[in-house]
């Protein structure tokens, strides 16, 4: 994998395109690391099929430069969003942390319809309260220090973006700490 980036804001956010050999669907990456924690996930920035319909993933960071914990993309006219970030693990058990994730989609009125739980990682996935479906991994990790860290991402699409659960799997696996 081929990686040119640049730095940008003070949480030295490294994005870039990477070319994935032997991947005919999807034919370029874009690569987000986070300064802060070490952690790095990579998009699909190529195209991807819907039917008989060929879309373009168009990443464009919206969320802010100067934020040092994590970033946001959004693609395909603003259906397509990916929140990632990073956080000390605070936490006194594993349980507590996907318990506290939880809880936190609960109460923003998020459904949870499904849940896979390890000792490494979790996943939900379901509805946001506007009805957009959610996949979202948390995974223990270590920040270049070797400190304890939690990474997530998020996807969240609406139902015109169907196609983008084939995303899913390779997007999550690409989330890695330092």
């Amino acid at each position: 994998m081929r990686l040119v980036g640049f730095c940008r804001g003070t949480a030295g956010v490294l994005l870039g395109l990477a070319a994935i050999p032997g991947s005919p669907a999807v034919a370029d990456t874009l690569a987000y690391t986070n300064g802060r924690f070490g952690f790095q996930v990579t998009m699909p920035a190529g195209t991807a099929e819907d039917g008989d319909t060929i879309r373009t993933l168009d990443w464009r960071l919206t969320g802010s430069p100067e934020a040092t914990d994590g970033a946001v993309f959004k693609a395909d006219e603003g259906h397509v969003e990916l929140r990632t970030f990073g956080q000390q693990f605070w936490q006194d058990s594993w349980q507590q942390v996907h318990q506290v994730a939880a809880q936190f989609l609960k109460e923003d009125g998020s459904t949870i319809t499904y849940k896979r739980i390890t000792d490494q990682w979790f996943v939900y996935s379901g509805k946001t309260k506007n009805g957009d479906t959610y996949y979202r991994r948390t995974e223990r990790a270590h920040d270049c220090l070797k400190d304890p860290i939690t990474i997530t991402a998020t996807l969240t699409y609406s139902d015109g973006a169907k196609w983008v659960g084939d995303l899913i799997g390779p997007l999550m696996a690409s989330l890695k700490g330092c």
